[in-house]
Formats: C-alpha cells, structure tokens, sequence
C-alpha cells in the first residue's frame, strides 16, 4: 500500500542525472523538492568499476584511501581513483597468469602482486612500471602478500604451503 509513497519521497534525494530522476522526475513535479544542491551522479561508493575482462579477485584501498589496486585473472592490475571510478592508468601487465593477490605498501607509492605463476611483482603507483625483476621462489600458486609496516619487506604465502 505504501509503495508509490517510498518512490515519491526517495525521487528528490536521487542525483540530477541518474536514470530514475530522469525517467520520473517530471512525472512528480509537484512533489516534495531538494532546497540544497542535488548531486548530478552517484556517488562513486555507489559505483560499479568496469574495466577487467575476468573475475576480479583481489582489492585493497591505497593508505590515504584515494586511490583502490584490483587484481584479476584476466592478468591485469588495475589502479582506480576512488573519488571518481577513473582508471588512473592503463592495466599493468606483465603476468603470465591470473592475478590471486594486490596490496599496497604503507606509504602507497608501491603495490605488490602474487600470481598463479607463483610469482610476486611490485609496481610504482606513479608510473605503473615493475620495479626490480619478478621475485620467484614459490613452487606454487602466490595466494596472499603484504608489506611490513615499515614498507621495507614483502611476505607471501603460497599454496605449496610456505611463507
């Protein structure tokens, strides 16, 4: 009974050019209206991030939560700004099989990654060049890394059941 009543009163709260606002909008012009200024878009919170062209398994918030690191197992690292949902580069590439693990280090200027071809590769924010040559070691798939606090030293774990 109280459905149409949810739609009226939510339809000002929602941004200028979202598609609800714009297909209702002038249908209830007479109703309640926003005195302050509406947002033109979703904000980004509410945002879906397309770019992977696979399963996205691994993300991680840069430390002063603007920038957000996805890994995938289309091989591809992607870095987005978390305000906007604007790539902020091209995918980092260089992989040879899917991306399990992302992390950022404490200062963000750097992101590790682990991958199925049980290798860890770290990556400069910036330029999204790899940094020193790929770290190998592990017999198996790469499955979780981390930076200690200090940002100095890497930890993985491994499917072959090391650290």
């Amino acid at each position: 009974m109280s459905t149409p009543h949810l739609y009226i009163s939510a339809l000002p709260f929602t941004p200028k050019n979202s598609h609800i606002s714009k297909k209702f909008g002038h249908k209830l012009s007479q109703a309640i209206k926003h005195v302050s200024e509406r947002n033109l878009v979703w904000p980004v919170l509410q945002h879906v991030l397309h770019g992977h062209k696979s399963t996205v398994i691994s993300v991680a918030f840069s430390p002063d939560g603007k920038s957000i690191v996805s890994g995938s197992h289309d091989k591809t690292i992607r870095l987005w700004d978390a305000e906007t949902g604007e790539m902020l580069q091209p995918p980092l590439e260089g992989h040879k099989d899917r991306i399990q693990c992302v992390a950022f280090s404490p200062d963000g200027k750097q992101i590790v990654s682990g991958s199925q071809d049980k290798t860890i590769r770290l990556w400069n924010t910036e330029t999204g060049e790899m940094l020193y040559p790929l770290f190998e070691g592990h017999e198996e798939v790469v499955q979780s890394v981390a930076f200690s606090p200090n940002g100095k030293c890497i930890v993985s774990g491994s499917w072959d059941d090391t650290i």
